[in-house]
């Protein structure tokens, strides 16, 4: 007993470390009186169709599914209970005239939202403890669980409403059912274990659907211990049994497939348009998704040495060729190989493949440190735990300073006087900074606190608009940059402009330098007649060590520090 007390209180003990990691800063950029809109993009969606369910009195049908609904039910319902008793209000408040009545509200949905998704990720933890005991043994299991809780893309993804962490979570869950599965010899156990991974992978799937290779996992399972030649009706009764209770789990996880298939499919078939074409600008001239996650979103999500281990415990481990490396890498290596051929390489795509990534690099530093080399496996497993600690504790302490968006809107608020103007470089959105509170509210109605002001307000369309302290000047909606006539006619004196503006138009041109685009001509203008005024480039520091320190983080990296310059105008004297 003492030793399950003792293996209890170990893992109590770092999904509490793991959760103090993702919580710290959590309240990062939450909606509020200053600013309606989350600095999150996915936040917004996802807020959206939170408040458009209402489980407790049987609407399950958030009318989106870009994303299985799991996460969203979850959330309302989580809302509903607690509401109540925290003192919050109901949400949505469509009656409500003006969405500053509100937003303190919507601003505790989000922030239960990020709860839940902060929760789950330090829950991570367990399944990957199970996952490496049953597989490669204790030490194994207390390596891989203490990587986990550090890694360094569970901490950052930790800090957000969105569906990879709940997603790896189940995934994970999964693979440590199958596992179970794997090392019983009980017929009614493997059973039962076999059909719980079934419904945990269902509901994965139910939060993300890129997940569904992870069913994958349980063919080893169902084949091993079959005498030969194969029993094929036993093989047959399980994999239905199998296919029967995943399909229940995605049911329960997203209704909405019944409940509105015609939206389903319409969701889901854009959304493996987007795989196939990409999304206007923003994965063109950029590596092929194998190599950006292979070079780029595995190398910061695990960090380097973990990353270099999972590679050499991969190596060791296909070589062996048993059940439980089967369970591993075949969900795993099929999932990587649907990512590879995709359009879009967000960082967080490859987030269900990290816990299985550090299962491995575990297997491995436990057999290093059964050899004659164990002090330099020890060093290595020591340097692997040193390194993800270090960018996980650097990232999370990103959330909790200020924000680059607001220490902008600071600077012009110290810096204008009343009359000037201040001019966004591009159409406003989660990365503009908070000139007025719905300066970002461009995705959702007016409900919402959107669209900004100035688009709702009789004028003439790109003018610029008083705001008091100064006059802000914008291109109108969905028109791209502001035009170098507009700079040029109302002569801004400060204009505001983030990376999100301009890198994708950057790096085409530098692929492909007949490209044109309005926010290089803009910039082009800006070079001749503004100056830089101040840069806010936030990065995760820990004492002399830094990330980033240059270059440009990846699209879904850097949500949480964008980068914001203020340009001023130069004025030559004798000039007004």
């Amino acid at each position: 007993m003492g030793g399950k007390l003792g293996v209890a209180a170990g893992l109590l003990a770092l999904m509490c470390m793991a959760l103090a990691l993702r919580s710290w800063g959590i309240t990062w950029g939450l909606p509020g009186s200053e600013r309606y809109y989350a600095y999150h993009p996915d936040e917004t969606v996802l807020l959206h169709a939170i408040c458009q369910t209402n489980p407790l009195w049987g609407d399950f049908t958030p009318d989106f599914y870009a994303y299985g609904s799991f996460t969203i039910l979850l959330t309302r319902l989580a809302y509903d209970f607690l509401s109540s008793p925290l003192g919050w209000g109901p949400v949505p408040r469509y009656d409500q005239p003006d969405f500053s009545l509100w937003v303190g509200d919507y601003a505790h949905l989000l922030l239960l939202g990020r709860w839940i998704t902060a929760i789950l990720g330090a829950a991570t933890v367990w399944p990957v403890f199970l996952t490496a005991d049953r597989l490669y043994g204790r030490r194994a299991a207390w390596i891989a669980a203490a990587l986990a809780a550090l890694c360094p893309m569970g901490v950052v993804l930790g800090h957000y409403l969105t569906v990879d962490v709940p997603s790896a979570f189940f995934s994970t869950a999964t693979l440590a059912a199958a596992a179970t599965a794997a090392a019983s010899s009980v017929p009614a156990i493997r059973r039962r274990a076999m059909l719980t991974a079934a419904l945990l992978c269902g509901i994965g799937v139910g939060i993300k659907y890129s997940v569904f290779p992870w069913f994958l996992a349980l063919v080893p399972v169902v084949l091993q211990g079959r005498r030969e030649p194969p029993d094929r009706k036993a093989v047959a009764i399980d994999a239905l049994l199998i296919l029967g209770v995943g399909a229940a789990g995605f049911l329960i996880a997203t209704p909405g497939v019944l409940l509105q298939p015609d939206r389903f499919i319409a969701d889901v078939s854009q959304e493996l348009r987007y795989n196939r074409e990409g999304m206007g600008l923003l994965f063109q001239a950029a590596r092929p998704a194998l190599l950006q996650h292979l070079l780029v979103s595995l190398p910061i999500g695990l960090e380097i040495v973990p990353y270099l281990l999972a590679l050499v415990g991969l190596f060791l481990e296909t070589r062996r060729r048993t059940t439980g490396d089967a369970i591993l890498l075949i969900a795993a290596l099929v999932f990587f190989l649907t990512l590879s051929g995709s359009a879009r390489s967000y960082v967080r795509y490859v987030t269900p493949i990290l816990p299985p990534l550090l299962i491995l690099a575990a297997a491995a530093i436990g057999r290093g440190i059964e050899t004659r080399f164990r002090p330099l496996w020890i060093a290595v497993g020591g340097l692997a735990m040193v390194t993800g600690a270090a960018s996980a504790i650097a990232h999370a302490g990103v959330f909790a300073a200020p924000d680059s968006r607001d220490a902008a809107v600071a600077a012009i608020r110290s810096a204008t006087r009343p009359g000037d103007r201040v001019a966004l470089a591009f159409n406003p959105w989660f990365q503009t900074p908070p000139l007025h509170p719905t300066a970002g509210c461009v995705l959702l109605g007016q409900v919402y606190g959107g669209p900004p002001i100035w688009e709702r307000t009789p004028g003439t369309p790109g003018a610029p608009f008083d705001l008091g302290p100064y006059q802000v000047l914008a291109p109108p909606s969905n028109t791209g940059a502001l035009t170098v006539e507009a700079l040029d006619r109302y002569a801004p004196r400060f204009v505001l402009l983030s990376d999100y503006d301009d890198e994708d138009a950057e790096r085409i041109h530098a692929a492909n330098p007949t490209f044109r685009s309005g926010i290089l001509d803009l910039k082009a203008r800006l070079n001749t007649g503004y100056r830089l005024h101040q840069e806010f480039r936030p990065r995760p520091t820990l004492g002399p060590l830094a990330w980033w320190r240059s270059g440009t983080p990846p699209h879904d990296w850097r949500y949480m520090m964008p980068t914001v310059r203020i340009y001023e105008r130069i004025i030559e004297p004798g000039s007004p």
